[in-house]
């Protein structure tokens, strides 16, 4: 979320300001970044007490905020490995769309020249 290295103290301080819950429920996940996720993983997640249980047994408010990170790079994850095939849907719903147009052009072209014929 922006904040850095904290230690307990700032993280209570933190998690009690007005607009963590809404930086928490508007938070989006397409910006955790590979060296995001990388530091996320090698700092906090490779910790065997990193999740919710153990968490939670220290802090009831932070067992469900570890879920969620955990969550965030989990689906950040998703999102970084299907960016690839989104980008190649957009290309293909382009080209579909170009050949769409073309294909009413010439089907018009087709008209006219068969009222031509007639």
């Amino acid at each position: 979320l922006g904040k850095g290295v904290l230690d307990w103290k700032d993280v209570r301080r933190v998690m009690v300001d007005r607009s963590f819950i809404p930086s928490i429920v508007n938070f989006n996940s397409a910006k955790i970044n590979n060296k995001i996720r990388s530091t996320l993983k090698k700092k906090y997640m490779s910790n065997p007490d990193f999740n919710f249980e153990s968490v939670n047994k220290a802090s009831r408010a932070c067992g469900p905020l570890c879920k969620w990170v955990i969550a965030q790079v989990s689906y950040s994850e998703i999102l970084h490995s299907v960016k690839p095939l989104r980008d190649e849907v957009s290309v293909l719903q382009n080209k579909a769309e170009e050949l769409s147009n073309q294909s009413s052009e010439l089907e018009n072209t087709i008209i006219e020249l068969e009222d031509r014929i007639q």
